[in-house]
């Protein structure tokens, strides 16, 4: 029965993130027939609260994507400042000094960096971290993050949230790194609990800016 109701849970997990709302339907009503309500925690461990979110969201009809919380606007805005750096000489950067990203977002250091990472229909990321059960999918810019940065990040996030089911890692965290972020895209970015890391052109002076979550 156990290995029958991660299935399904995997399944509606999936038609969940793609917003596919009558198989998400579906397969919860399947997982609810197959698993007994105490008996849920034994048999999806860490992923238990995210199918109660799920679970809430289908029952209340309005299929709310995770990371709702988000995290607390930061007091400021950095101010962008002009830099003849190539994007992808600052990407080599970033590898070359990762120890220093991975302090700044208390990532251990033994953990894997990749770079220009394939995540198929949904485009490569700029650098996903493996650390442990978790993934870190991390958007670097050069100068300031525009509105665009928000779809881009989501979109890797759900890719890598939607791999979860290969039972190789249980978490994902988005990351954005940029030298500046205006009000509207610090608020969005909050909002959906995508991390913003600022930096000078160097990885000397990183700061995670709206570090306080809910």
């Amino acid at each position: 029965m156990k290995q029958i109701a991660i299935v399904i849970f995997w399944r509606l997990h999936s038609a969940f993130l793609k917003n596919d709302r009558d198989k998400a339907r579906m397969f919860l009503a399947m997982f609810q027939d197959e698993v007994k309500q105490d008996s849920i925690n034994d048999i999806l461990g860490v992923h238990t609260e995210r199918y109660e979110w799920i679970r809430q969201s289908i029952e209340n009809n309005s299929f709310s994507r995770f990371h709702g919380g988000g995290y607390e606007m930061p007091d400021q805005y950095p101010i962008a400042l002009p830099d003849n750096k190539k994007e992808s000489e600052f990407n080599a950067l970033v590898v070359r000094d990762r120890n220093k990203l991975y302090k700044c977002l208390g990532i251990e250091n033994k953990a894997t960096i990749l770079r220009e990472f394939d995540l198929g229909e949904y485009g490569r990321a700029d650098f996903v971290i493996f650390e442990g059960r978790k993934r870190h999918c991390v958007e670097s810019k050069i100068e300031e993050a525009t509105f665009a940065i928000l779809g881009q990040v989501d979109k890797y996030r759900i890719a890598l949230e939607l791999d979860m089911c290969l039972g190789m890692y249980d978490f994902v965290e988005a990351v954005v790194l940029a030298r500046s972020f205006s009000p509207y895209v610090a608020a969005e970015l909050s909002r959906n609990c995508i991390k913003m890391v600022v930096h000078d052109g160097t990885l000397d002076n990183l700061r995670w800016i709206n570090k306080n979550g809910p």
